[in-house]
């Protein structure tokens, strides 16, 4: 049996509802920032409530919100490693949530630091055949009066695939009021 606030991580076809109905019986909803009641009833888990609290927000002193994990890439907590020096400031993922190097918390979209070598308004090394390329990025496009290149495309991520996060609530079957979906 899975531990309350456990994340699974799914691959299965979310459009067939037998599926869904299944895991609801087993005590899961899907991670997409739901609010629910912090209290035992038609709409609430207060087990769940118990182990997450108000870590991934909550706008009604009467509710908590289960994890939005929808389109996000996920990152450890560091817990004292070097590995994230911009932990100390992380934002609560939703209004009440937590801060700061905790679980619970997001950063926004970041670029690392990085030079493209220009000089003068032109890429080096700009051996290319033609007057708007640069050698060391093909796919970008340079302008020379200006100093300016331009590449990339509408967001920074690295390769990935698509899967369904889930938390187990504790609460088997699901009360009848709790949503699987946020929507």
């Amino acid at each position: 049996m899975p531990n309350i606030g456990e994340i699974a991580i799914l691959a299965f076809d979310n459009s067939r509802p037998a599926t869904i109905e299944t895991l609801k019986q087993q005590g899961w909803v899907a991670c997409e920032g739901q609010s629910v009641a912090r209290v035992g009833g038609p709409n609430g888990l207060p087990r769940l409530f118990q182990d997450l609290g108000t870590a991934w927000g909550s706008d009604d002193p009467n509710a908590f919100n289960v994890p939005d994990l929808r389109g996000e890439f996920l990152r450890g907590w560091t817990h004292g490693k070097a590995a994230d020096p911009d932990a100390k400031d992380r934002a609560a993922v939703s209004e009440g949530g937590a801060t700061g190097n905790k679980v619970g918390t997001a950063q926004g979209h970041a670029f690392a630091q990085h030079n493209h070598g220009f000089q003068g308004g032109t890429p080096v090394p700009m051996l290319t055949p033609s007057d708007d390329m640069c050698a060391t990025h093909p796919e970008a496009r340079v302008d020379r009066g200006s100093g300016e290149m331009w590449q990339g495309g509408s967001e920074t991520r690295p390769r990935n695939v698509c899967v369904m996060f889930c938390i187990f609530t504790g609460h088997a079957p699901l009360p009848p009021q709790v949503k699987f979906f946020a929507t």
